[in-house]
C-alpha cells in the first residue's frame, strides 16, 4: 500500500549541476528528511556477496568493501540490500556537496541513486535516463549488474557487457529497446528508515499512524458487521426452506424432528468463507508469512502473500491442501510486485478448524 501522506521531497541533482523537484511533500513527508536523487552518470554500483559471512558480519564487510574501493578522490558510498546480497553505490562526493550544501544547507538529505526510484526489473532490461542509457541485469529482487552510458547501447557495447556479467542468465541477442519509467513512490529510494527520523519526527508520525490503524479496524469492523448481517440473513433464509422442505407429520412421530436435526447439522457443516479465510491464515502462519490481501468469493479463496513466501510455496501448498479445506490450489506471481497469489477451491462440506 503506497502511503503518500508519508512522501518527502524528492529532488534529482543532474552531471550539470542542475538541481529539480521531482516531487513535492505529503503531508506528513514534510517531517521526513528530502530524498535527494544523483543522476545515474554521478554514480557507480557494485554487487557485493557475502559469502558464508554470518549475517551480523555483512553489512559491515561491505561498509568496508565501499571504502577500500571508491573510484574517487572524495567518495560518498551508499550500501543496501539487494536480494540475499548488499548493494554498492559509489557517487563524486566533491560535485556533488557543492550543489547539495546550496539547496539545503545544513539539512541533511537522503541521497539515493536515480536507478532506485523506478520498479525492479526482471532478467536483463535497459533505461533511458536523463543524458544516458543505463543497462540492468536483475535476478530476482538482487540487481547484479548496472552499468551507464551516454550513447545507446549498440550491437557491440551490449555484446561486451553481457559477455563479461551474463553466467547462466539468458541474454537477449540484440541490446532490448530502452524503457522510460517513471518514478515509483514504492521503489527502495523512497524507503521509509529508522536511520533518517528524528524522535520529534517519530512521535508525529506515530501519532500518524496510529490514526491511519484506528480508522482502517473502524472500517474492518463496520465491514464485518455488514458480512455477519448477511450471513444471518443466509442463515435465516435457509431455515425457512429447511421448515418449508420438513414433511408435515403428526406431532410424537419424532421424524420432522429427525429431518431438520439433519437439514440444520448440513447447514452448520457448510464451510463459510470466514472459516476458509481462518484456516488460510493459519496455514500461512506455520511459515512466518501474514497475507497483505484475501477475497472470499462464492466456492473460491485468493490469498496474497509478500514475495519472500516463494521460497516456501512447495511447504506452504501442501499444508493448505492437508487442511482439508481447500483443492486445486492455484500458485502465480505477480509479475509487478512479485507477490504470491494463492488461489484455491473451497471445500465446502467442513467443520470450523478447531471444533470436534
Amino acid at each position: 500500500m503506497s502511503l503518500s501522506f508519508l512522501q518527502p521531497r524528492v529532488d534529482r541533482l543532474g552531471s550539470d549541476g542542475r538541481m529539480e523537484v521531482v516531487m513535492q511533500p505529503g503531508a506528513l513527508g514534510r517531517l521526513r528528511p528530502p530524498v535527494l536523487l544523483l543522476g545515474r552518470d554521478l554514480c557507480s554500483y557494485a554487487l557485493f556477496d557475502p559469502g558464508a559471512l554470518p549475517r551480523s558480519q555483512q553489512r559491515r564487510a561491505a561498509l568496508i568493501y565501499a571504502q577500500v574501493n571508491g573510484p574517487y578522490l572524495e567518495t560518498g558510498s551508499l550500501v543496501l540490500p539487494t536480494g540475499k546480497s548488499l548493494g554498492v553505490w559509489w557517487w563524486d562526493l566533491a560535485r556533488v556537496r557543492e550543489a547539495m550544501i546550496a539547496r539545503y544547507g545544513r539539512l541533511r538529505p537522503v541521497i539515493r541513486p536515480e536507478s532506485l526510484a523506478v520498479h525492479r526489473g526482471i532478467g536483463w532490461r535497459i533505461l533511458s535516463i536523463a543524458r544516458g542509457y543505463e543497462a540492468q541485469l536483475w535476478d530476482g529482487e538482487t540487481l547484479k549488474v548496472s552499468s551507464w552510458r551516454k550513447g545507446r547501447f549498440d550491437d557491440r557495447a551490449w555484446s561486451d557487457i553481457t559477455r563479461l556479467h551474463s553466467a547462466g542468465e539468458e541474454t537477449p541477442g540484440t541490446p532490448p529497446p530502452p524503457q522510460v519509467l517513471p518514478v515509483n513512490i514504492d521503489g527502495q529510494a523512497f524507503g521509509l528508515s529508522s536511520v533518517e527520523i528524528s524522535r520529534d519526527q517519530a512521535l508525529v508520525l506515530g501519532a500518524g499512524v496510529l490514526a491511519t490503524a484506528a480508522l482502517a479496524t473502524a472500517l474492518y469492523l463496520l465491514g464485518t458487521v455488514f458480512s455477519l448481517n448477511a450471513e444471518t440473513r443466509t442463515l435465516s433464509r435457509q431455515t425457512l426452506e429447511i421448515v418449508a422442505a420438513t414433511p408435515n407429520v403428526a406431532v410424537g412421530s419424532g421424524r420432522a424432528e429427525d429431518a431438520r436435526l439433519a437439514a440444520f447439522q448440513a447447514v452448520a457443516r457448510e464451510t463459510n468463507p470466514l472459516t476458509a479465510a481462518g484456516a488460510a491464515i493459519s496455514a500461512a502462519a506455520l511459515y512466518d508469512l501474514s497475507p497483505t490481501a484475501l477475497d472470499a468469493e462464492s466456492g473460491t479463496l485468493s490469498m496474497t502473500l509478500p514475495p519472500a513466501a516463494g521460497e516456501q510455496l512447495d511447504e506452504l501448498v501442501a499444508e493448505l491442501e492437508g487442511s482439508g479445506y481447500f483443492a486445486d490450489i492455484r500458485p502465480r506471481l505477480e509479475p509487478t510486485t512479485r507477490n504470491l497469489i494463492i488461489e484455491m477451491t473451497v471445500i465446502g462440506d467442513q467443520a470450523p478448524a478447531g471444533s470436534e
